[in-house]
């Protein structure tokens, strides 16, 4: 357990967000304060009926779903617009009056923020649960357990149909080092262990790939690549020699270009 984990662990149930949940559980269910010192509640009762502690658990979490404003307004508001969102699929015959290069253009942009939605709704109820787990303990026995680590720092992978990105989300008590660590362990997970590494050589080469895209010639880019590097030619441009130098520069520019298109194939993961 961390010191940061400990403390903010400890004053979990007492959040001013959270405090208000425990109060209006212990006033429906006619449950008292509880110390360490005390047994802890094994049973709850509402009237002469039994709860059970899962249905006890699921009303806290719930409680805690649907707070405005914890853990911060803005991230609370894209939650609920999230499910929001997950809760009313779009309805295409809307707009039937548009072509269907706009119409696919208006599902592709759905499906990604449906994506983003359910990502972050996982991520949120996920938080949410710890936090009920936390009150729930709390409550029935007046221990508080320590902050995951993850609310501090998380390391996370999000897909978007063959598309995947890594995203790190820090607090200012975070320690970079764990950080650091969880990125490059998470990166290995999702694209694998080998990483290709753009040199000043590739950089330099993607001018030649962008005539190749461009639609120029090859002669020109081969002197492009003479021009911009000061290579010398021979004077005489009828001399075998003058061909065979220029021969090699435009071996080294295609050799220079098909390295570097591997390397860029792996960046943007081209099928």
């Amino acid at each position: 357990m961390t010191k940061e984990s400990q403390l903010l662990g400890t004053l979990i149930p007492t959040h001013p967000d959270l405090f208000p949940i425990v109060q209006k559980i212990r006033a429906k269910y006619g449950l008292g304060e509880i110390s360490l010192d005390d047994p802890p509640i094994e049973e709850i009762y509402l009237g002469d009926k039994i709860i059970p502690l899962e249905d006890f658990f699921k009303e806290i979490e719930g409680l805690v779903q649907e707070l405005s404003n914890f853990p911060e307004p803005k991230i609370s508001d894209f939650y609920h617009r999230a499910k929001k969102l997950l809760a009313q699929p779009v309805k295409m015959r809307k707009y039937n009056y548009l072509s269907k290069v706009l119409k696919q253009s208006i599902l592709d942009i759905y499906n990604l923020s449906k994506n983003l939605a359910v990502t972050l709704v996982k991520v949120m109820d996920e938080q949410f649960a710890i936090i009920a787990g936390m009150l729930y303990s709390y409550i029935l026995t007046g221990e508080y357990d320590e902050v995951p680590n993850d609310w501090i720092s998380r390391v996370m992978t999000l897909e978007h149909e063959d598309d995947k990105v890594v995203i790190a989300i820090a607090n200012q008590v975070a320690n970079p080092d764990v950080i650091v660590q969880q990125f490059r362990e998470e990166l290995k997970k999702a694209f694998g262990p080998h990483h290709p590494k753009v040199t000043k050589t590739i950089v330099s080469t993607a001018y030649y790939m962008r005539l190749e895209r461009a639609g120029k010639p090859w002669n020109y880019r081969v002197g492009e690549f003479i021009r911009i590097n000061n290579f010398q030619l021979p004077r005489d441009i009828n001399s075998q020699r003058y061909v065979d130098t220029w021969n090699k520069y435009s071996r080294l520019l295609r050799k220079r270009i098909q390295r570097s298109e591997k390397v860029l194939e792996v960046l943007v993961d081209k099928k």
